[in-house]
């Protein structure tokens, strides 16, 4: 079985948080807008997709890899 990808987990957790794009944006500092086209498959910027994980509790692999 493939590996999910760092981008389908993030989004997967982004459309399970109960609070909603504009609960998430507002937690995070990561605007409505470029939450939304994330979840609808646009790219995002590296810092912005941090600040979600980091939110949402997503550890990227290779930290998960090296704290082992």
């Amino acid at each position: 079985m493939k590996t999910p990808t760092f981008t389908h987990v993030l989004r997967v957790a982004i459309k399970a948080f109960p609070g909603g794009h504009n609960e998430l944006s507002r937690r995070t500092g990561v605007s409505q807008p470029a939450v939304t086209r994330f979840v609808n498959g646009s790219d995002m910027l590296l810092s912005r997709a941090d600040k979600l994980a980091a939110y949402l509790g997503i550890e990227s692999l290779q930290k998960a890899k090296r704290s082992k």
